[in-house]
């Protein structure tokens, strides 16, 4: 199969990419998740949940030449719902590890740009249910 491709000093080309990875399909992704939920005798709740996210090596251009390293992403959650589920509080966490990774990456002929994901984040959020 032929195909355009970037090669060395950012040139367009038409070159065979047999064999070469498929660009932004890493060869294992995948989550893990675990979430816990208790209702209270005061019918209030009490809830968590833990997210885990992680990734091989992403190729994002014909030919492999632009390449991000694996990760990993943990995320948390902590909150009470008061009774009958009209309000609730949680504390939040994303990305808890505080990993740098690609978001995306755009190969071009004048030059690669990257887009970085949020770095760790945290807060506070209380809702109202109605």
């Amino acid at each position: 199969m032929y195909i355009p491709r970037l090669t060395g000093g950012n040139q367009l080309t038409i070159g065979d990419a047999s064999g070469d990875p498929l660009p932004r399909t890493p060869e294992f992704s995948g989550n893990v998740g675990l979430s816990y939920d208790h209702k209270m005798g005061d019918e209030s709740r009490l809830f968590a949940s833990t997210n885990l996210y992680g990734t091989d090596a992403v190729f994002w251009a014909p030919g492999a030449r632009v390449k991000t390293g694996g990760y990993g992403v943990l995320n948390a959650t902590l909150g009470y719902a008061f009774p009958r589920d009209v309000f609730s509080i949680e504390a939040f966490g994303r990305n808890l590890t505080d990993t740098r990774y690609a978001n995306y990456v755009v190969p071009s002929a004048n030059a690669d740009r990257t887009s970085y994901a949020q770095p760790l984040t945290y807060g506070v959020r209380f809702s109202v249910h109605y």
